[in-house]
C-alpha cells in the first residue's frame, strides 16, 4: 500500500481521529490522584504473568519470576505498567462499553473465579465407584484387531484374481505376518494394524472389509480373502481379534478419578451460576416467543 492510498484510506482517517480524541482526552482530563498510582507488587506481577501466558499456575508463574534475570524483571515491570496505564486510559475514554470481546473477557475471568471456588479437592473412593457405575458405557474398550494385508489396487484389470493367487502361494509357502511389505501395490494408509478399533479400520478400509477383518470364525494365522474395499483388493492376514470389554475400575481408576473430579466441578460451577442468576428479576419481552427460563431449585 502506498502513502498517498493510506491516506486515503477510511480505517486511517478513523484511527487519526481516534488518536487526537485519546490525546485530547488526556489533555483535558488528567487522571485523579488515586487512580495516578500504580503499584507494582509480586502478587500483581505474577497474576500478570498467568494471564499473559493463559496458565493459570501460580507456582510455575513464581518460579518463572524468580528465574528472571534482572534486565527481564525490568522489561516485564515495563510491560505492566504500560498495559495498566493503557487500561485505565482506556477506561476513561469509556472504550470498554458495548464491547463484545471485552464482555467475553470479563465473563471468561469471572468463570475462572468461580471454577477455583467450585474447587474441592479429590473426590473419595465412593464417589469414583459411583461415578464409574453411573458412566460404565464410556470406559467400554472398543474390539480391536492386529492384522497385516496386501492390497491390489481397483485400477488393475482382476486385482480380487490377483489378491487370489497370491494368497494361495503365500499360505503354500507358511509365509508370515511381516511378508506383506514384499507384495502388492501402494495403500494409501497402512500395511501392518496393530491393535486398531473397528472404527479406525472400518474408516481405512469400508465397514464390509471391517467385518470380514473382525470376524471371530475366521481362521487367524493365515493369509485369506480376497477382502473388497473401496480402493481394490486385499490379502488379509489376521493374527488377533480382542473383542469389546468393560475393563474394571482398577484398570483405569485413575482415569476415573479425573473424570469424576471434573464432572463434580462442572457440577458446582453450575450451581453457582445458576445460584447467582436466580438473584436477578429477569424479564423476557413476548416477541422473543419464548418464557423466561425457571429460578433454580434451592
Amino acid at each position: 500500500m502506498t502513502p498517498r492510498s493510506i491516506l486515503k484510506d477510511p480505517l486511517t482517517h478513523f484511527l487519526a481521529a481516534g488518536a487526537l480524541v485519546f490525546a485530547a482526552a488526556s489533555a483535558l482530563a488528567p487522571p485523579e490522584p488515586d487512580e495516578a498510582r500504580i503499584e507494582v507488587t509480586r502478587a500483581a506481577l505474577l497474576a500478570f504473568i498467568q494471564y499473559r501466558s493463559k496458565a493459570f499456575e501460580p507456582a510455575a508463574a513464581a518460579a518463572l519470576l524468580d528465574a528472571m534475570s534482572p534486565a527481564e524483571k525490568r522489561r516485564l515491570v515495563e510491560d505492566f505498567i504500560e498495559e495498566e496505564v493503557l487500561h485505565r486510559e482506556a477506561k476513561a475514554l469509556g472504550l470498554e462499553e458495548n464491547d463484545y470481546v471485552i464482555r467475553q473477557r470479563l465473563t471468561q475471568k469471572l468463570r475462572f473465579i468461580v471454577e477455583a471456588a467450585a474447587e474441592a479437592g479429590p473426590p473419595s473412593e465412593e464417589e469414583i465407584r459411583a461415578f464409574f457405575e453411573a458412566e460404565r458405557a464410556r470406559y467400554r474398550v472398543q474390539p480391536s484387531a492386529t492384522f497385516a494385508h496386501v492390497f491390489f489396487s481397483a485400477e488393475r484389470a482382476d486385482p480380487a484374481g490377483d489378491a487370489a493367487a497370491l494368497i494361495e502361494r503365500l499360505n503354500r509357502e507358511g509365509a508370515p505376518f511381516e511378508a506383506a511389505t514384499r507384495h502388492g501395490d501402494r495403500f494409501p494408509f497402512h500395511t501392518n494394524y496393530v491393535e486398531r478399533t473397528w472404527d479406525y479400520v472400518a474408516s481405512q478400509f469400508g465397514e464390509e472389509a471391517a467385518r470380514e477383518i473382525f470376524a471371530e470364525d475366521r481362521p487367524f494365522g493365515v493369509w485369506r480373502g480376497p477382502v473388497l474395499s473401496p480402493h481394490g483388493a486385499h490379502a488379509i492376514y489376521v493374527k488377533t481379534v480382542e473383542p469389546a470389554r468393560d475393563p474394571a475400575l482398577e484398570e483405569i481408576r485413575e482415569k476415573v478419578a479425573e473424570d469424576a473430579a471434573r464432572a463434580r466441578r462442572e457440577a458446582a460451577q453450575r450451581r453457582v451460576i445458576a445460584e447467582t442468576v436466580a438473584q436477578y428479576d429477569i424479564v423476557v419481552a413476548e416477541d422473543v416467543g419464548v418464557a423466561a427460563p425457571e429460578p433454580a431449585a434451592p
